[in-house]
């Protein structure tokens, strides 16, 4: 008797209905692979349903199922990623063997957001475990004020509002004028602005919320600001009262939002400003760690300041760097204003025990100096810093207004002549011999190529006799010149004001 053909248009469309659904729903290769088995099991379950037993339809069937098994078994154990979507992971697969299928899903909030994760390119650190959550508090919280100093325009106000401070984008953008706002009122800044009179409208408000005792946690207002270099900059202002731990309030931090800019100049020279702060903030520590005890730097040191005045009078070290000048100024028995930019390196001067009342240190650019007074010095010294500022005369000019009448100027710096491989190589045998290198080996390495990479990238390579026409230029009488000192790095010069 011959078994019943079955009605193709019933339970056959409902079938094919069914596997539309399923079809849709595969999400990966293993489920394609399921898809596959299930088709077959039942087009061959119908043939053999439909023509009685037959050796050869059992063998074709029994074939696939195990031709797919071993593929599968093959691509589980070979590449495992595959199965899931994932590309195949190689040994240095960004995918995390810590992680499961599980914790990854519940860590987006649809499938695309997940398969963009496991589909992408490795990217550093992407197969590391998750952070501590610790880590913010022991390792972020005590370097994170540098972090501002790379960030959105940003400035600094005390309590009675005055520009204490900003970083390095706000003085890109803000260009000059930055030189004149240092200590000052923030309508100083105001008076630049375009929109000069909704600003001070708003001030006007503020004020008269203040003399309530109603101050905002948070002030908010648009500016604009005309740049030099990059044109009409429009900005969304987010003012911060800044409190200390005890809750009081110590300033203001107003960061700017940029809409609106000149963005391929601004950010061409945002990543030049950036990279060159870096370097010389990584270069503090190392800098300090190998050259302190190295008796050529400390001798050149003394050279340098030899010519300040005795008894003890104001001197101004330009360019202080991590404080080793400043240091032996102080031991000399002199007042001393440190002047220094890179937050780095005034992180290595402020963790040295500097006498109290001693000692002032002002974080500045040296050739923005209109925040220290004229004719308040009897002494400037700048080791090996003339070489990195973009204009030598104009910077030796602002040393003569510092200056008293007679004051003394004492400098060293690098010049077109120099070559730095002596130098490093003596600072090397001089680790090897005092058996310093090992614990320093790390140290010595960044300063040689920090130093490589400032050779490159920032120092300018002036003649000898270029600086000595600018020393004189700028109203100095050359008394003592020295071509060749430190290892024949640099040059020495120490000159009297006219």
């Amino acid at each position: 008797m011959s078994k019943a053909s079955p009605d193709s248009g019933g339970w056959l469309a409902e079938l094919l209905k069914a596997f539309e659904g399923i079809i849709g729903a595969v999400q990966s290769l293993l489920g394609f692979l399921a898809l596959v088995v299930l088709c077959i099991t039942v087009v061959l379950g119908y043939v053999l349903y439909a023509g009685g037993p037959n050796p050869l339809v059992l063998g074709c069937f029994v074939a696939s199922i195990l031709a797919l098994v071993a593929l599968a078994a093959y691509l589980t154990i070979v590449h495992p990623g595959r199965l899931e979507g994932n590309p195949t992971p190689t040994s240095d697969s960004h995918s995390n063997p810590q992680e499961s299928s599980t914790g990854d899903t519940e860590r987006f909030e649809n499938r695309q957001q997940l398969r963009n994760y496991r589909n992408s390119p490795q990217v550093a650190g992407d197969d590391q475990p998750p952070a501590e959550p610790s880590a913010w508090y022991d390792e972020l919280l005590p370097v994170l004020d540098e972090a501002v100093h790379y960030t959105a325009p940003t400035y600094f106000l005390d309590t009675s509002l005055r520009i204490l401070d900003w970083n390095i984008a706000f003085e890109l953008i803000f260009g000059e004028a930055v030189s004149k706002l240092r200590g000052q009122h923030v309508k100083h800044l105001i008076a630049r602005l375009d929109n000069f009179d909704d600003v001070i409208a708003h001030a006007d408000q503020f004020t008269r919320n203040a003399q309530r005792n109603h101050i905002p946690y948070v002030d908010l207002e648009p500016l604009r600001f005309r740049s030099a270099r990059y044109g009409l900059a429009t900005f969304a202002k987010v003012a911060t009262q800044i409190h200390d731990s005890e809750g009081r309030p110590r300033g203001w931090a107003v960061a700017l939002l940029i809409q609106q800019i000149d963005w391929e100049p601004f950010l061409k020279d945002l990543e030049r400003e950036c990279k060159e702060s870096k370097l010389w903030s990584v270069y503090a520590s190392s800098y300090d760690h190998v050259l302190t005890e190295f008796p050529p730097y400390q001798q050149l040191i003394q050279d340098v300041i030899s010519v300040v005045p005795r008894p003890a009078c104001q001197v101004a070290d330009l360019g202080a760097g991590t404080g080793n000048v400043t240091q032996a100024l102080l031991s000399g028995g002199h007042r001393v204003t440190a002047v220094e930019q890179n937050p780095g390196m005034l992180g290595r001067l402020r963790m040295k025990d500097l006498p109290a009342g001693r000692v002032h240190v002002v974080r500045s650019s040296v050739e923005r100096l209109r925040c220290l007074g004229e004719q308040s010095f009897d002494a400037v010294v700048m080791v090996n810093v003339l070489y990195a500022v973009n204009d030598p005369l104009q910077c030796l000019q602002e040393v003569a207004r510092l200056l008293r009448p007679g004051g003394t100027l004492a400098f060293s710096a690098t010049h077109s002549e120099t070559r730095l491989d002596p130098l490093l190589d003596a600072i090397e045998h001089w680790l090897i011999e005092s058996g310093r290198y090992e614990r320093l080996k790390h140290d010595y390495e960044v300063v040689r190529k920090s130093n490589k990479q400032i050779e490159r990238d920032i120092a300018r390579r002036h003649t000898r006799d270029e600086y000595r026409q600018w020393v004189e230029h700028a109203g100095f009488d050359i008394i003592k010149d020295v071509p060749d000192t430190y290892e024949r790095a640099v040059m020495l010069i120490h000159a009297r004001k006219r």
